[in-house]
């Protein structure tokens, strides 16, 4: 089965170079952009790759690769923030404590000044 395919020029390398056992390609060079492939073991003549839905398809792995690393900034932030408030609650908790014992101090200096 012989099918006619016009492609862009630019293609056309493209097209000639992949071809292995699984297609024979004819091209004339006096008319580049009419490309002859004769496929032997695929109806498909035209790859996937070259066809509107493929370029869906990597616009769409391209999004949701997007997405992932998103995900993981989003991920990597909210670990960030638990580690800072964790932190920051700590600092708080040592502040309360230093507080809670100079205060304690300061009481015991005053009831040892009152006594002299």
């Amino acid at each position: 089965m012989i099918r006619i395919m016009f492609v862009p020029y630019d293609l056309l390398f493209m097209i000639g170079t992949s071809c292995n056992d699984r297609f024979t390609c004819l091209y004339s060079l006096s008319a580049p952009e009419v490309l002859f492939l004769h496929s032997w073991r695929s109806r498909s003549f035209i790859p996937s790759s070259w066809s509107p839905a493929s370029n869906l398809s990597i616009a769409y792995r391209t999004l949701k690769s997007e997405v992932e690393e998103l995900k993981e900034l989003d991920q990597e932030r909210e670990k960030y923030y638990e580690l800072k408030c964790s932190e920051m609650n700590e600092f708080m908790q040592n502040v309360e404590r230093f507080r809670s014992d100079n205060l304690l101090k300061v009481q015991n200096l005053r009831d040892q000044v009152k006594e002299v």
